[in-house]
Parts: structure tokens; C-alpha cells; sequence
């Protein structure tokens, strides 16, 4: 890796922010590209648009793809992986529901972003996701108001603390053994 001085890092950054693309500083200044990104990166500047090449934001992308249905609900009706929506941004591919979720709760989602509306297959609308965290929340609150009582541990000793997940009516059952009866131990 080259060794850049602080004179050099501080010229770097202020000819890429003035525009000019990172092959030319790196020739200019005599070092090579890949060292003139990586400043780039360190810095948090976006790379430098291509003009007509460049692609949309990601929220301008999933607008584009996103159409609203009765009830507040949002079709996605753009590529998909598998049967999972997505978008493809700068040769990236991003989940939908995952970037809904973010651009909703401010927070990158804990487990999978599944809808929780009557509309589960193809809703993408931010404010009917819920990450695997949020779900099991709401399922305990469920518990606690039908007054089902925790165990401490399940009958082949798991710690419940750790363990315990519920369906959605409530009922508690013990993902560790779930997990050893499909031998994923």
C-alpha cells in the first residue's frame, strides 16, 4: 500500500471534491488509482457520477417500482431474487423490504423483514415490516396480556431466556430444539 503524506491526502481530497476524476489526480500527483479511491472512501466521498451513466438512488429506484394499493398497502412490482423483491443499484442488489425497513425505523433490521399486514406476499410499504426483534416483542406483549407464564427452561434444559420464541398467538415453544430436530444443533 503507498504511503501518502498529509500534504498529499489534503491535495487529494480537495481536487476530488472540486470534481475531478480520480484517474487524473492519481496521474497528476503521480500515484496509483486504487490509492486515490481508497483516500476517496476514508474521506465519505460518493464516487464521482458518470453523467448519463450514473444510476437513480435507491429511493428514486424503488418508487419506480413500488405501486399503491388499497389499504395502505405497496406491490412491488420490479425484478425480483428468486421470489424476493430487490433492487439492482450499481451493480449491487439490495433487499426491498430490508431498505423499507431502514428508511422507516432508522436502523438496520435484526433477523428477516417480513410484512406483517394482510397483504404478506408482495407488501413492501415501510410501516408494515417488522424485523425478527420487533415480531418477538409484540409476541410477548401478546403473552403477558393472555397471561401465559414463561418457564425458566424447556423440558430438555434450554435456557428460556435465550430460546424462547413465540408463534404469533402468543404460544412459546424452544427454538434450540427446533434447531436440533432439523440437526442444525
Amino acid at each position: 500500500m503507498a504511503q501518502v503524506t498529509f500534504g498529499q491526502r489534503a491535495e487529494i481530497e480537495r481536487r476530488l471534491r472540486a470534481g475531478a476524476p480520480v484517474q487524473r489526480v492519481a496521474r497528476d500527483l503521480g500515484l496509483a488509482w486504487r490509492t486515490v479511491n481508497r483516500i476517496r472512501d476514508e474521506a465519505g466521498m460518493p464516487p464521482r457520477s458518470r453523467g448519463r451513466r450514473a444510476t437513480a438512488p435507491l429511493l428514486h429506484r424503488w418508487a419506480q417500482h413500488a405501486v399503491l394499493v388499497d389499504g395502505g398497502h405497496v406491490r412491488w412490482d420490479g425484478p425480483r431474487d428468486r421470489r424476493m423483491p430487490e433492487i439492482n443499484h450499481r451493480g449491487r442488489h439490495y433487499p426491498v423490504r430490508r431498505l423499507a425497513f431502514v428508511w422507516a425505523n432508522g436502523r438496520e433490521p435484526v433477523g428477516h423483514v417480513l410484512p406483517e399486514c394482510d397483504m404478506p406476499e408482495d407488501c413492501v410499504a415501510p410501516t408494515h415490516l417488522d424485523d425478527t426483534a420487533g415480531r418477538q416483542r409484540v409476541r410477548e406483549a401478546l403473552a403477558a396480556l393472555l397471561g401465559i407464564a414463561n418457564a425458566e427452561e424447556c423440558r430438555r434444559g434450554h435456557d428460556q431466556a435465550v430460546w424462547r420464541r413465540r408463534l404469533p398467538d402468543g404460544t412459546a415453544y424452544c427454538h434450540a430444539c427446533v434447531r436440533e430436530r432439523q440437526g442444525l444443533g
